[in-house]
């Protein structure tokens, strides 16, 4: 929920009507925004107290916003997503500091370098960003924040290159949409990574709720020294981390499959996956794509590098499709899979314990080798390798629940 707006010496008002010799502060309800407004926003952040809001009224706002340099917790809020605009000439768009909320905005960044990030709050704990259309595409790292913890990110609609959202260690992503392009020569391009300072900590949580990750090439046009091309020239993971993840209701897609109609020269140069490393996947009602293009020899893993102690799956789909080889779950040998429910084809899954329950143990039991003992009756049923039994059933029969009659 977003803090109450209120007129007072708590809350500082921003308008392309208004100006940095203004106040900031309403003198009066409504607000005049000529006599009491401040024209940009840099001017707000110097006025407001800290703990206390901006709140920016329509308009571009052509500046990088330095929250971080000011050391204050701040709300910063546009009064209309799509007309509150922030679009820097250099840097960043916002560089914020800890506890910082930024909502109901739209952050565009035509700049290219890790330094111009759109958002930027990297070490910063408790960061908040809710409402937010927000375009790196010419960068990546749209929200970066890979140093502090416990990051929301909710209600937002994330354009970039790669790494669109970074965050850190047990943090949330809830309502949005994350696409990644992934024209860029970076060593690989994620539309959700978490990073952590901890080499081999792996006890933290990432949970994404109720959105959509797509790594997709574009298919544009890059120039250099060689002939024009349209490419991706590395690895696609949807979302990336060492630790836990927590999904439900959530589509990650790591496509890389040219599409119909491409120019001739299109090739994505790299290996495929929705889910890259995690430690545990628990997941309820996701949908996990992997695919590559199949004119290089590279992988597609749905779920790749999942390790002990594997994954937990309920009404998932997963689908991989690649050149040189698909796993739909691909993990460590101590690695366990509980899938209950999903679709997934038991010939791609490597390395990984797998324990299935539900429909897919009952289909799976209905279309294999099944072998009744001639002198005891039981029936056992095989699993795909056709020598491990799965379940062995003994029916017992007597003289109430069945009667021969002789022909």
């Amino acid at each position: 929920m977003l803090p109450p707006i209120l007129d007072s010496a708590y809350t500082v008002h921003v308008s392309k009507l208004g100006s940095d010799s203004n106040s900031g502060f309403a003198g009066q309800y409504p607000v005049n925004l000529a006599n009491d407004a401040k024209l940009t926003i840099g001017a707000a952040v110097s006025a407001a107290p800290d703990g206390g809001t901006i709140l920016i009224w329509p308009g571009d706002y052509a500046e990088s916003v330095d929250i971080l340099t000011a050391a204050k917790q701040l709300n910063v809020l546009g009064t209309h997503r799509e007309k509150c605009r922030i679009t820097p000439s250099s840097g960043h768009a916002v560089a914020g500091y800890e506890g910082l909320l930024l909502a109901n905005l739209s952050i565009y960044s035509t700049l290219s370098g890790i330094g111009n990030q759109p958002v930027n709050c990297d070490s910063q704990n408790n960061c908040r960003f809710i409402d937010l259309n927000v375009d790196g595409i010419n960068c990546g790292d749209s929200i970066y924040c890979p140093g502090g913890a416990n990051t929301l990110v909710k209600g937002c609609y994330i354009l970039g290159l790669g790494d669109n959202v970074s965050v850190g260690e047990n943090s949330r992503i809830e309502d949005c949409i994350i696409i990644a392009t992934g024209r860029t020569t970076y060593s690989s391009i994620r539309g959700v990574w978490v990073a952590i300072s901890t080499i081999g900590v792996t006890n933290y949580d990432l949970t994404i709720l109720r959105s959509r990750i797509i790594c997709q090439p574009s298919w544009g046009i890059r120039s250099g020294m060689l002939p024009v091309v349209y490419e991706s020239e590395t690895n696609l993971e949807g979302v990336a981390t060492a630790g836990r993840l927590i999904m439900r209701d959530t589509t990650v897609i790591a496509d890389g499959s040219k599409p119909s109609g491409a120019h001739a020269d299109s090739y994505s140069k790299g290996n495929a996956s929705a889910i890259y490393g995690c430690s545990a996947l628990l997941a309820e009602n996701c949908n996990f794509v992997a695919k590559t293009d199949l004119n290089w020899d590279y992988t597609a893993s749905a779920i790749k590098n999942c390790n002990n102690p594997g994954v937990q799956l309920a009404n998932c789909n997963i689908e991989s499709s690649g050149t040189l080889a698909s796993y739909d779950i691909y993990g460590s040998p101590a690695a366990v899979a509980n899938l209950v429910n999903c679709n997934v084809d038991p010939a791609k899954i490597y390395s990984v314990h797998l324990r299935e329950t539900g429909s897919y143990r009952a289909a799976k039991m209905l279309l294999n080798k099944a072998v009744q003992n001639k002198f005891t009756g039981a029936i056992q049923y095989f699993d795909d390798d056709g020598v491990t039994p799965i379940l062995t059933h003994t029916p017992s029969e007597d003289e109430s629940s069945l009667t021969r009659t002789v022909s």
